[in-house]
């Protein structure tokens, strides 16, 4: 299944079911970065600088605030399943992953966090939520919805009710007509063929209105 992304100013951001993955952008300012080269002499270099806001998100705050969230390394067992987007896995990045499912109800609050400690601004914020609204309407729209194993599942046991009910109908059936009659209330007579406990419509029968 696809994940939802979000491009903003600090940070480009990943959610799956249970996670969100912040790739931090540039700052725009370089600081000056000291190089060994292979002969080891010194060289001064200047290096880009990242948006380090995540970094505040505190184990408190992530206990408190996010419902006991972590941060997870390589080695979580679903770590490649949250990087299913078209974000550069070997650029720094954040796994923020959640002891529970992020739905639009809780969405509004984790963002409320992020918002909170400078991770979003609030114009993103609701950007954010409306773009993922409308993820959420188009992904239950399609064959790889979530929600569609749980359709055809519910479609499948109604499937088997209606034949259980049929079944039920064709053995009174069976058990108050005798094979193949027909009857003088009936304007269109049926025919129970008692072998295959099919219905089969017969022409009309003038004699069986006498």
């Amino acid at each position: 299944m696809s994940i939802f992304t979000q491009n903003c100013k600090k940070y480009n951001i990943s959610l799956a079911e249970d996670a969100i993955t912040f790739y931090p952008q540039k700052t725009g300012i370089k600081k000056r970065g000291i190089h060994r080269t292979l002969d080891k002499q010194v060289v001064i270099i200047e290096v880009d600088t990242y948006f380090n806001e995540v970094d505040k998100l505190s184990d408190l705050v992530l206990q408190t605030r996010l419902g006991g969230a972590r941060f997870i390394q390589r080695d979580d067992e679903k770590h490649d399943t949250y990087h299913n987007d078209s974000f550069n896995p070997d650029d720094t990045h954040h796994h923020l992953k959640f002891p529970y499912l992020i739905n639009e109800n809780n969405l509004p609050k984790i963002l409320a966090v992020l918002v909170e400690y400078q991770i979003l601004s609030s114009i993103e914020r609701d950007l954010f939520l409306a773009a993922y609204q409308k993820y959420r309407m188009t992904i239950t729209s399609k064959k790889d919805s979530p929600y569609s194993a749980v359709a055809e599942a519910q479609m499948s046991h109604m499937s088997v009710i209606d034949v259980a009910k049929e079944g039920e109908f064709l053995d009174t059936v069976e058990k108050n007509t005798e094979k193949k009659t027909t009857h003088s209330w009936s304007f269109f007579p049926v025919k129970v063929d008692l072998d295959t406990k099919k219905k089969v419509s017969l022409d009309y029968i003038q004699t069986s209105l006498t």
